[in-house]
């Protein structure tokens, strides 16, 4: 069953692969793939940037 707030969820995942993988080339989308991997181990910075860029509240969130 599909849950509103899956659908918002994955468009502001495709909002942030397109802001800092094809927009603003900080990463690759390879290197994107790796570092979700990782769960953001060592790319800390990266993570509070996509954070901030699509307005999250990663005090809720488990996981990035």
């Amino acid at each position: 069953r599909l849950k509103p707030e899956g659908v918002s969820n994955a468009a502001d995942a495709m909002a942030a692969i397109e802001k800092f993988v094809f927009e603003e080339e900080m990463v690759t989308l390879p290197q994107l793939v790796e570092i979700l991997k990782n769960n953001c181990e060592g790319n800390q910075v990266l993570q509070m940037k996509v954070f901030n860029a699509v307005g999250c509240n990663y005090r809720q969130m488990d996981v990035f």
